[in-house]
């Protein structure tokens, strides 16, 4: 049996078989969508499909719409139930969990109609957000009470080692032979050099070095204008 209008894949197995127990307990909650000019099921394509199979009566709305228009519908209502669905049933085994977490992972997906995987998901989503505390043992189905193995708490791992610049040593020329402007440019690159070690990468420390180049700047000047005063 296939839809027209059945865009999305089909459900779960788990999801299917309790659509199913649901409709054969308390009948068809929503009606199915049905497309006058076609004849096709826009939405319910599983509830429909239940009821064909049981021969139970399915409650259906119709709609007078274009192919197109209708299959845009149906994608619509698809999309809204399957995430609904999904969101209530976290929501579910969420509440089972923080009300009972001792109780094992299968006995509260058999109780909230989902899989034991989903239970585990959602148990370590709680846990890492804090509403939910680890617990040593779990008590399953036939009431025995089992220990869990202990987690490995996760080692965070180190930031990577920032690579320094080498400090470049500049030596010093004899007295008689140093140039004041000279020695005052090889004093400010050593002192910048020590300081790029320290905050390597920071935006200060460009800033600080342009601020250092207007000073060495200045002081260039001032040093040629006692020169020619001389």
């Amino acid at each position: 049996m296939t839809g027209k209008y059945q865009f999305f894949p089909d459900l779960p197995g788990d999801i299917y078989s309790n659509l199913e127990r649901s409709i054969l307990q308390f009948g068809v909650k929503h009606p199915i969508v049905v497309n006058r000019r076609d004849g096709e099921v826009v939405d319910g394509f599983h509830r429909a499909k239940i009821c064909a199979a049981h021969g139970i009566e399915c409650p259906r709305v119709e709609v007078d719409l274009p192919e197109e228009q209708a299959a845009t519908l149906a994608r619509r209502l698809n999309a809204d139930r399957r995430h609904l669905t999904e969101q209530q049933q976290r929501d579910a085994v969420a509440g089972r969990l923080i009300d009972s977490p001792e109780r094992s992972d299968r006995q509260i997906a058999a109780e909230s109609g989902t899989t034991h995987r989903t239970v585990a998901k959602v148990r370590r989503e709680l846990e890492a957000t804090g509403e939910l505390g680890t617990v040593s043992s779990r008590i399953g189905a036939d009431g025995r009470t089992r220990r869990q193995p202990a987690r490995k708490p996760a080692t965070p791992k180190p930031p990577p080692k920032r690579r320094l610049p080498p400090v470049v040593e500049r030596p010093l020329p004899p007295a008689e032979l140093r140039d004041p402007l000279k020695e005052f440019d090889a004093v400010v690159e050593r002192e910048l050099d020590k300081l790029e070690r320290v905050t390597f990468g920071r935006p200060a420390a460009y800033a600080l070095r342009r601020a250092c180049n207007r000073l060495r700047t200045a002081v260039a000047d001032l040093l040629r204008a006692t020169k020619a005063d001389v």
